[in-house]
């Protein structure tokens, strides 16, 4: 991973703090310009990974998608360097760029965290990642570091932000911290405010946030948030929580194949995973209408690989590793 210490200074200083009430930290005040976006538009997302900027064969694949969702750090240079962003928007298409972080997670490989920064602030070990510990987002010195990523993706001229592992209250609601043991615990109530915190803070920023997965509270918060992000609700059967939202505003929707991480064998019917499904069971059966959901296929690495509904396949040109 990028090392990002400089993005510290850029996103105007971390102040370390005690922990925050469940109540906005903001008052509200009359955004300008913050994007929206239509329902079922198109887009793709690539984690993980450094776009190649420009492509060495023009032009950049795919290269008619509404919404570019793209890691926040390693696509601009530690944070010193929009210009990524900036020719992703100046397509000829004019996409939307929105930018990747885990909001509720701490990475070991990431480097803007106060020197001072508490290790009882993060507790047990997200499931499947090593290395990632979930946070207790209700405290101030954590909530410092993702205002502060906000700030710097508002900065950087990114549209909108993807703030990512914000329902820790699911897999992990009782955590130890990592140095003496303290407890805190992780509640949806938590969630709800962290999640109204950040998106004051953007608006007030001019840009957009969306609410990753955490189904559970979107009723809660979807007046506050401009799109939502879900990751398989098809194979969890939960997309009929959708109902209501992509009414007015999209559903960034990922299903993955199965096999490897890194698999590019594309599905040869995406029905199931874009057109309908059965939540029910085989004798009572409840089929549940996606169409309106922005499906990509993806593979778990998220890399430049994406199959669309129409069983299209691109490959996004990446920048070589180090």
């Amino acid at each position: 991973m990028i090392n990002i210490a400089v993005a510290t200074t850029l996103a105007l200083g971390l102040q370390a703090g005690t922990t925050a009430a469940f109540s906005l930290r903001y008052k509200s005040r009359a955004a300008t310009a913050v994007p929206t976006f239509p329902v079922r538009a198109t887009w793709q997302i690539i984690l993980r990974n450094q776009l190649q900027i420009p492509p060495t064969s023009p032009p950049i694949q795919p290269d008619t998608v509404d919404v570019w969702d793209i890691d926040l750090f390693e696509n601009t240079n530690n944070g010193q360097d929009s210009s990524a962003i900036t020719y992703l928007k100046n397509l000829p298409h004019k996409p939307k760029v929105v930018c990747y972080f885990s909001a509720g997670s701490y990475e070991v490989d990431r480097t803007d965290w106060p020197a001072n920064f508490d290790r009882d602030l993060y507790g047990k070990e997200l499931i499947g990642w090593p290395g990632e510990y979930w946070l207790d987002i209700n405290n101030t010195a954590v909530q410092d570091v993702m205002f502060n990523r906000i700030r710097l993706a508002a900065k950087l001229g990114c549209d909108a932000v993807d703030p990512d592992n914000v329902d820790g209250y699911g897999e992990a609601p009782s955590n130890p911290g990592n140095r003496t043991g303290k407890v805190f615990t992780l509640t949806e109530d938590k969630s709800v405010a962290f999640i109204q915190n950040m998106a004051q803070l953007a608006h007030d920023n001019s840009i957009a946030i969306g609410l990753k997965n955490a189904i559970e509270i979107l009723p809660r918060v979807q007046s506050v948030v401009e799109f939502a992000v879900n990751e398989q609700c098809v194979a969890q059967k939960e997309c009929s929580s959708y109902n209501t939202f992509v009414q007015t505003k999209p559903v960034f929707h990922i299903e993955y194949l199965s096999g490897a991480d890194d698999s590019h064998t594309p599905i040869t019917n995406t029905t199931t995973q874009c057109t309908r499904y059965n939540e029910g069971t085989t004798s009572s059966p409840n089929f549940v209408d996606i169409t309106n959901l922005s499906t990509d296929i993806k593979n778990m690495d998220l890399d430049g690989w994406v199959e669309f509904c129409d069983t299209t396949v691109k490959q996004t040109e990446l920048a070589p590793e180090e």
